[in-house]
């Protein structure tokens, strides 16, 4: 019964979803704040902006959503707010470092500039990292785990050499997705019980991993050394990502939320992730294909890309998410 509700819980996700691919605009009033900054943009660049903010507002609501169901609580409407501004400032941070190539400090000196020197663009990236600060639960958290996020998306940038150690990647891959989860744990309104953050870290870990195995052919193709495309083994980076998801669960059930709220959580997350073990499904066929190697430079996009909007996906997805992981992932 748990399993049947929790998949009645994703349908609004869902819809909400296909609003946004349609462009129909759920958040409007949102939307009508940004409109000052926006109209003084290119159309290229507010459809590029209300693309990437869209996707982050789906996700990072779907983030918080984990986290209230796991005190028992519904968002705030200061927990909502501050994960629409998240929304914005995230990706416009991730986008002034990845294509601008400005690290964390020079990105820091942008937002201390003052209003009439900042372009259209700027001056929206500075709107969203005030109101973020305005409306996040713990200002000390906020600068602590954006300082820890900023480094390791700082680091981040050595995925661009080849020569980087599978060890490098891992630890490269846990800082970044670790430190980004707990910035955004941080802005709730709920305090991290003792021990929490040591599982949310671990949280931010999986989703990393998850990210990049979803972003194979992208990485690839942008020669970033991820461990995905770095791997000779699907069987091998299975078990890895497995593994991670029984850490955390494990240190997640270690913490002293109602045992009910747990158990939730816990379906929750096996149905955000059990995508993942189908695009694995995928890549493990084409191993099989290539003599029992897997090697990322010989395989076509299509065969890359995971289209889990395609119905025999969506179905096996929904396989996973009710008998488990465990059958393929030893």
């Amino acid at each position: 019964m748990q399993r049947l509700l929790t998949l009645l819980a994703h349908v609004r996700p869902v819809l909400v979803r296909y609003a946004y691919q349609k462009s129909w605009h759920v958040h409007r009033s949102f939307f009508r704040e940004l409109k000052p900054f926006l109209q003084q943009m290119s159309e290229s660049e507010q459809t590029i902006l209300y693309k990437r903010i869209s996707k982050y507002i789906l996700n990072i609501h779907y983030i918080f959503g984990w986290f209230g169901v796991l005190r028992g609580k519904h968002l705030t409407r200061s927990e909502r707010k501050v994960a629409l501004y998240l929304s914005g400032f995230i990706p416009m941070y991730d986008d002034y470092n990845d294509d601008d190539g400005l690290n964390h400090e020079q990105i820091m000196t942008l937002l201390a500039k003052e209003r009439e020197e900042c372009t259209p663009k700027e001056q929206l990236f500075v709107y969203f990292y005030k109101q973020a600060i305005a409306h996040y639960a713990d200002s000390d958290l906020f600068w602590k785990y954006l300082e820890k996020a900023g480094e390791s998306q700082d680091e981040s940038l050595q995925q661009f050499e080849s020569t980087l150690r599978t060890e490098e990647i891992f630890d490269i891959t846990t800082k970044k997705g670790g430190y980004s989860l707990l910035f955004l744990r941080g802005a709730m309104a709920q305090k991290m019980q003792k021990e929490e953050s040591e599982a949310v870290f671990l949280l931010g870990q999986l989703i990393q991993l998850m990210d990049d195995i979803f972003d194979m052919h992208k990485d690839a193709m942008a020669s970033i050394s991820t461990l995905p495309t770095s791997t000779d083994d699907i069987k091998s980076l299975r078990h890895l990502f497995y593994s991670i998801y029984e850490q955390t669960l494990s240190r997640f059930n270690q913490l002293e939320y109602a045992l009910i709220h747990r158990k939730k959580f816990e379906k929750y997350l096996r149905f955000f992730i059990a995508p993942t073990f189908v695009c694995l499904d995928q890549f493990a066929e084409l191993q099989d294909k290539n003599d029992g190697k897997f090697d990322v430079k010989k395989y076509a996009r299509k065969a890359l890309i995971c289209d889990m909007e395609h119905p025999a996906n969506i179905w096996r997805s929904l396989r996973y998410y009710w008998k488990g992981f465990h059958r393929k992932s030893n």
